[in-house]
């Protein structure tokens, strides 16, 4: 008798695997290259210092939070699921929105930087899920987050917390200076934000719908 084994779970696993890895490879690519913006724009004698900040992290917000909804994007495609592939221009168009709303939030005013940054966290799925773009897409993230502010906000610090941690710890490993420790411990994070983030938006979306519907 011949039994056959469910290949699914495994193939999952290995989709995931794959995800992650390209998401912490491009993560690692994109601070460095925010960490050398950065100070190439500082060192240019016409450009203040803290626009030069700005700029690079406006940049740097920009492709890291496009990460998480193409590493989504990629893990659904590998699984079958049909997602065109304009919404990359959509999720970039978007996330250079995202990102300066965020920056501007963050360098004048700081808390409200770490609010708006909450509000609009879902927009990468709400691109690739729901086909919207640029303001639609913020403020539909902004509309599933209040279904889950509570969670988010706690699941955002402890991601804060996690990188603070590994960042420390791998200050203490030999050959790494500060700043590939805290390189490292960044990319390491990015796939399990993604998904992490990926399936709090799904809670919140099912609960948006279900309170549309009791309405």
């Amino acid at each position: 008798m011949t039994t056959f084994v469910d290949q699914r779970p495994f193939k999952k696993i290995s989709y995931y695997a794959i995800c992650s890895l390209l998401a912490v490879f491009v993560m690692f690519l994109i601070s460095y290259v925010h960490i050398i913006s950065t100070s190439l724009l500082t060192e240019i004698t016409f450009i203040n210092n803290r626009v030069g900040l700005f700029v690079s992290s406006l940049f740097y917000l920009m492709i890291s939070t496009s990460l998480y909804g193409l590493t989504i994007m990629l893990y659904q495609k590998m699984n079958g699921v049909f997602i065109s592939g304009m919404y990359i221009t959509v999720l970039l168009t978007t996330s250079m929105l995202y990102a300066l709303f965020v920056s501007i939030g963050f360098f004048f005013f700081l808390i409200p930087g770490v609010i708006l940054m909450i509000v609009f966290a879902f927009y990468p799925f709400v691109v690739i899920k729901d086909g919207k773009s640029n303001g639609q897409a913020l403020r539909e993230s902004a509309s599933i987050v209040k279904t889950v502010w509570f969670r988010l906000a706690s699941l955002t610090f402890f991601f804060y917390l996690l990188y603070i941690l590994l960042a420390t710890c791998f200050v203490y490993v030999p050959f790494i200076d500060e700043m590939l420790a805290q390189v490292t411990a960044a990319s390491l994070l990015v796939p399990f934000e993604a998904f992490a983030y990926y399936f709090m938006y799904q809670k919140g979306k099912m609960k948006k719908i279900g309170g549309e519907r009791r309405d």
